[in-house]
């Protein structure tokens, strides 16, 4: 170690004490051009120069002819740097190798090829060190066994082996010829054609120097192929993630710590223009606008992509008023996350824009229309009211809060008191609830509008509405809820109630006056009749049974003769018809009842003609008339149910014959169904065996005890 001022020695080594033959510290305090021996200069012009070449750089390599204590001189390499050094200031740090008598970088450059060689033959891929003229200097096996041959001793002193591929040879000419001109290491891929296949190799080359010229090049080559071909992957992929990134119709960025947009498609470029988030650049803050909750504007830094960069994820974006270069107006909603390398700080972070701009004018004219609606809505007559598939109310207008009002004694009831409820939650676990429960989940579970009507007691008085419920369903078609209309029909169903009865009174009216005139007809008849017995004696006997039948029958029609508001009694309109019918076919009647049971004076001679057409149709379907198996007739019951039974036989009823569903019927059967009372009365017709049986039920409130 040398003072930087006289080159003065402050430190030698025992090494160096000893290679010029002086005891330890000896040398201290003593010009360093004592150890140097005259050559092309003087000691001290020696010592000068290499001192000025370090004050300008710092450092000086090269050999120099030294003397030993005994007057003896040889040849070290030497290499200087000025360091500074706590408590010595700056100093001259020396060391020097003794090189013995050979001169020159040769010399050098050999003794550090003892070093190379021994590094290069640890390499797993083809490296080499050249003179400048190209020859080898030093090789290992690897580049030997890619030249085909077996020692790397065998290249030392060649400038162009033949046995390397000649594209590999050619690269690692122009590598060298570079970094021999550049004096700067150079490095390079290259496509090399073995033997059928490519292969890529990265070719590295570096000058050797020595002073201030070039001594030779150090080079290594390895085989990159599987690199390239995952870098070519790679590039595959980010031509796919561009092309996906470019079709998508939302903009998406990719930025880096410092807000340097990293990666954009086209549609996040129609948003900015330059390489950084708008938050981060003062001339695209000037475009974008938002504002918070408050309606006050939000500043940059609380922006997506700024508090993205932060490290918090707005997921759910933010809407920005984004005025364009052209000056037009759109509304984008903006979203940003951060992602993190491991655990360690956020690496990039993501930018979603989405132009929402026709969605917001859509939901405005929604908005529009909705209030347009629901102004027509609470001035409708009818209810109308709206709930989800958990029956929860949604929308209730006008006329339907007043009527739940009126049904729960509260004038003052509103809309917001009911929102989000059940109306079973509303009006309790009553019937009227429980039906509007049961009808609403049947249109919900089906998926089909239904109508029902519904009664309830409002201040006393009984009202009637009739429900339409149409199920609604989400853009996927499941029934999200159901939409109701509700009309007060209570006056029309009076009035049909009135009008429904004044028919009745004058259907009554005119079939009683029908039937007496039938009567007096048929009374006209029998007269005829007894006038031609009295005229012709000998027709009397032929002519009394027809003339039994007819007055049965005139009999039956008599019925709605008697007095206002008196009942029929069963028991002689059956037996009547029985005593018409007698003559057709042999008939046993059954009678199983207390007398005074009568049937409701409107519907008398509509049971009667049934029970006559019933009859008739027995008598007239059998296979045989035998004495010994005659039509049966049977009445039995009581005042709460009676059952007028036929039974004939041997007969049989039509294959396809069913009275219910209506099928295989004649043209009598058909008025028998029109002749019934719609309520107190059933019929029925069956095969029995060989025996067709026919079973009227009678009940209240046809049957009437007197």
């Amino acid at each position: 170690m040398l003072s930087l001022e006289d080159l003065r020695f402050l430190y030698t080594n025992p090494a160096f004490d000893a290679m010029f033959g002086y005891e330890a510290g000896e040398l201290l305090g003593q010009p360093v051009s004592r150890i140097n021996a005259p050559d092309a200069l003087s000691p001290e012009d020696t010592a000068r120069a290499i001192r000025d070449v370090l004050r300008g750089t710092n450092r000086w390599d090269g050999d120099v002819l030294c003397l030993r204590k005994d007057g003896s001189t040889f040849r070290t390499y030497n290499t200087a740097t000025v360091d500074e050094l706590p408590g010595w200031g700056r100093v001259v740090v020396a060391i020097q190798r003794d090189v013995g008598s050979v001169r020159g970088a040769e010399a050098e450059l050999r003794l550090r090829g003892v070093y190379v060689a021994t590094l290069l033959d640890h390499f797993p891929f083809p490296a080499w060190m050249k003179d400048p003229q190209g020859r080898f200097l030093a090789a290992n096996q690897a580049l030997a066994e890619a030249a085909g041959l077996a020692d790397p001793e065998m290249l030392l002193g060649l400038a162009d082996p033949g046995g390397l591929p000649p594209d590999l040879a050619a690269h690692m000419r122009l590598g060298e010829r570079r970094a021999i001109a550049s004096a700067r290491p150079t490095v390079r891929d290259c496509r090399v054609e073995q033997r059928g296949c490519v292969r890529w190799w990265e070719v590295f080359h570096t000058p050797v120097r020595l002073k201030d010229s070039t001594i030779g090049v150090l080079g290594f080559a390895r085989d990159v192929s599987d690199r390239q071909a995952a870098a070519e992957a790679l590039r595959e992929r980010q031509r796919w993630l561009h092309a996906i990134l470019d079709q998508l119709p939302v903009g998406v960025s990719l930025f880096d710590s410092q807000g340097h947009v990293v990666l954009d498609n086209a549609s996040m470029r129609g948003f900015t223009d330059s390489g950084h988030i708008p938050s981060m650049s003062t001339r695209q803050r000037l475009r974008w606008q938002a504002r918070g909750a408050d309606g006050t504007l939000l500043e940059p830094e609380q922006w997506p992509g700024a508090r993205a960069l932060r490290g918090e994820s707005v997921r759910q974006g933010i809407e920005f008023e984004h005025r364009g270069s052209d000056g037009s107006l759109r509304t984008v909603l903006v979203s940003a996350v951060p992602f993190h390398a491991g655990d360690g700080p956020m690496a990039v972070a993501v930018a979603v824009a989405q132009d929402i701009s026709k969605r917001k004018m859509a939901e405005a004219a929604l908005r529009q229309s909705e209030q347009q609606l629901r102004i027509v809505a609470d001035h409708h007559p009818d209810g109308i009211f709206h709930i989800d598939r958990e029956h929860r109310i949604v929308y209730l207008n006008a006329p339907t809060v007043q009527w739940l009002g009126r049904v729960l004694n509260r004038p003052d009831l509103h809309l917001d008191e009911l929102r989000g409820h059940r109306v079973w939650e509303i009006l309790g676990e009553t019937e009227l609830s429980l039906g509007y429960r049961h009808h609403s989940e049947q249109v919900m579970r089906t998926g089909r509008p239904g109508s029902v009507e519904e009664s309830t007691m409002i201040n006393g008085e009984p009202r009637t509405r009739l429900l339409l419920r149409t199920p609604v369903r989400d853009a996927t078609g499941e029934v999200v809820g159901l939409l109701g209309i509700a009309r007060d029909i209570s006056d029309r169903r009076q009035q049909e109630l009135a009008n429904l009865q004044q028919l009745h009174e004058q259907r009554d009216a005119l079939v009683s006056e029908v039937h007496h005139r039938i009567k007096n007809h048929l009374q006209g008849v029998l007269g005829l009749l007894r006038l031609r017995i009295d005229r012709h004696p000998d027709l009397r006997d032929p002519l009394a049974e027809v003339m039994i039948q007819i007055q049965a029958i005139a009999g039956v029609y008599g019925l709605s003769e008697g007095r206002a508001g008196t009942d029929a009694e069963l028991l002689n309109i059956v037996g009547l018809v029985v005593q018409g019918a007698a003559a057709a076919a042999p008939m046993r009647f059954e009678p199983e009842i207390p007398p005074g049971i009568g049937l409701r004076e409107t519907d008398a001679v509509p049971i009667a003609l049934v029970i006559n057409e019933l009859l008739s149709n027995a008598s007239k379907h059998l296979a045989a008339h035998d004495p010994e198996r005659p039509v049966c007739i049977r009445l039995d019951g009581d005042e709460q149910g009676l059952c007028v039974r036929i039974r004939n036989g041997p007969a049989w009823l039509p294959p396809d014959f069913d009275f219910a569903s209506g099928r295989g019927l004649g043209t009598g059967l058909q008025l028998l169904a029109t002749l019934l009372p719609s309520q107190g009365a059933r019929l029925s017709i069956r095969q029995d065996g060989d025996e067709v049986v026919a079973e009227l039920l009678l009940h209240e409130p046809v049957v009437r005890a007197r």
